[in-house]
């Protein structure tokens, strides 16, 4: 029979947690950024994101932040849900490397030749270099990366079987499907599916369980994985709910036919496969299992994506609802999102402009009764709100300085727009003046001007993301010019009154600035396009 020390074991669950962490961190915050640009960059279809999804995982050792990825981009609109789906599926393709991983290092080679060494690199980098980023992290990397085989040594030494090639468990006469549930179970407690591997590994090893028994556990915990997730949407956003239900939805249909499989699998890997070493064949039915499920649900991703999108309708209380999708400390969908409602407040700022020139009522557009004007008005003052407290909830975040300046640049647009806002808001009352004293002029004024917005937004169009603005500023000071020009011959005409002179000038002037401000955030936006290009 088994003799297990209780303490032991617990210790080497520690560690190894311990270890699963540090490593995350150090990586994520490696090469975080570049493989959140690499994941948006190479996932424009379903099997290129599932293929990325799984080599990501891969190397991050992490699907939670992966899967924060996927919520940020497709909050953002970065990436189709059916696209995120693909990599929620390839990463948990890539989770099962980690078996791979433990079952090769962890049970293969002495605790002194690999986790020693690691372990102790790893601590004096960690140490020595703390106020160098790269060192630093590389030696939390390491020391993760050793804590892990520390932690699984330490299990396998608490367990001891007195006879050889016995299975206490199996003599016990349950079917193995059962112990599914304690895979379940186990990794719902301990939060970590590599965890439950690492321990039904240890098991297999010192002869507790056999191979079936072990299947039936891993199968359990890869559906116990969904507790955590479920867990981290409660009271969440509708992309991170939806995220969660896709992955929830594929682990549990996974699950259900892994354990249809289960013997019939296991005995097949045990008959064809050239390594006899139940550890490998056991990492091996986690791999293939997993990838059957993929490829049973590949032809129906689009259908599922639109189903998950079906039980999680998007309620949209507010006016920028990307922001309310991507969680701030995601940098790439965080900025993608801003960009996506700088756009939307850009073309609320013209739509509001070119109604205040055409308002048709004859009432000063100042009265609270006028619902469209003054509440296109306010709705943009609370957009720029939006977007200046998203911004500030991304600069809370730990930012390099490039990804300071780009945030920096967005926020500048933002700013330059609210300007125009006012620009046009500030010249309200002499645009009402305009209509009530309709007059040859006045009219020939008012076409010029809407004459004059629609050739410049036409060559800001294609000025868009270039740094030289001396034909725009020519177009701005041309129009100008003969709007002063009509102006002076409305008063010399007596359509204008020398009392409402300086009344159309500064409108004239409004509309100046108006413009210079739009091509300022224009410049500021064009700076992230090429940034993020």
């Amino acid at each position: 029979m088994p003799n297990i020390d209780v303490w032991i074991f617990l210790a080497g669950l520690g560690v190894f947690l311990l270890g699963i962490n540090q490593m995350e961190a150090g990586i994520k915050n490696l090469a975080g950024k570049s493989f959140k640009t690499f994941l948006k960059r190479y996932t424009k279809n379903v099997f290129s994101a599932i293929l990325l999804g799984t080599l990501v995982t891969a190397v991050l050792q992490s699907s939670s932040v992966v899967s924060l990825m996927v919520m940020a981009f497709v909050g953002a609109g970065m990436m189709p849900l059916k696209n995120g789906i693909g990599v929620i599926f390839g990463a948990n393709l890539g989770t099962t490397v980690t078996g791979w991983i433990v079952a090769t290092v962890g049970f293969k080679f002495p605790i002194d030749a690999v986790a020693l060494p690691i372990l102790g690199i790893g601590g004096l980098l960690a140490t020595l270099f703390a106020n160098r980023v790269f060192f630093a992290e590389l030696g939390r990397l390491l020391v993760g990366f050793g804590a892990l085989f520390m932690g699984i040594e330490f299990m396998k030494e608490a367990v001891s079987v007195d006879t050889m090639d016995v299975s206490a468990i199996e003599n016990l006469n349950f079917p193995p499907h059962l112990f599914f549930l304690v895979g379940t179970i186990l990794t719902a407690i301990i939060q970590s599916s590599s965890a439950t591997m690492a321990i039904t590994l240890s098991a297999l090893y010192a002869g507790l369980i056999n191979l079936e028994i072990a299947g039936a556990i891993v199968i359990g915990g890869y559906l116990g994985t969904t507790v955590t997730v479920f867990l981290g949407a409660l009271g969440g956003t509708v992309i991170r709910k939806r995220v969660a239900l896709a992955h929830i939805g594929f682990n549990f249909l996974t699950s259900l036919l892994a354990l249809i499989i289960l013997i019939p699998l296991v005995r097949w890997i045990e008959g064809n496969l050239a390594f006899q070493d139940p550890l490998y064949q056991l990492v091996t039915f986690h791999s293939s299992f997993t990838l059957i499920g993929i490829l049973v649900m590949l032809p129906f991703i689009g259908r599922y994506a639109q189903w998950v999108e079906g039980r999680m309708p998007i309620k949209e209380h507010n006016l920028s609802p990307k922001l309310a999708q991507v969680p701030p400390e995601v940098f790439e969908g965080a900025l993608e999102a801003m960009r996506a409602e700088t756009d939307d407040l850009w073309e609320r700022i013209k739509s509001f402009r070119f109604n205040v020139f055409n308002a048709a009522k004859a009432r000063s557009i100042f009265d609270t009764k006028d619902d469209g004007i003054m509440q296109q008005y306010k709705a943009i003052q609370t957009k720029e709100g939006e977007l200046i407290s998203y911004y500030l909830k991304v600069q809370n975040e730990s930012l390099n300085p490039g990804e300071s300046s780009q945030l920096d640049t967005i926020v500048h647009a933002v700013k330059r727009l609210s300007l125009a806002t006012k620009n046009i808001q500030s010249v309200m009352h002499t645009i009402e003046r305009m209509k009530e004293d309709e007059g040859e002029l006045m009219a020939t004024l008012r076409a010029d001007i809407q004459a004059q917005f629609k050739a410049f937004y036409h060559e800001l169009k294609l000025h868009f993301d270039q740094e030289d603005t001396s034909e725009l500023q020519q177009i701005i000071y041309d129009a100008y010019r003969n709007n002063v020009n009509l102006i002076y011959s409305m008063v010399q005409k007596g359509v204008l009154s020398k009392t409402d002179l300086t009344s159309f000038l500064h409108m004239n002037s409004q509309i100046k600035q108006f413009k210079e401000n739009l091509v300022a955030a224009s410049q500021s936006i064009g700076a992230i396009s090429k940034w993020n290009q």
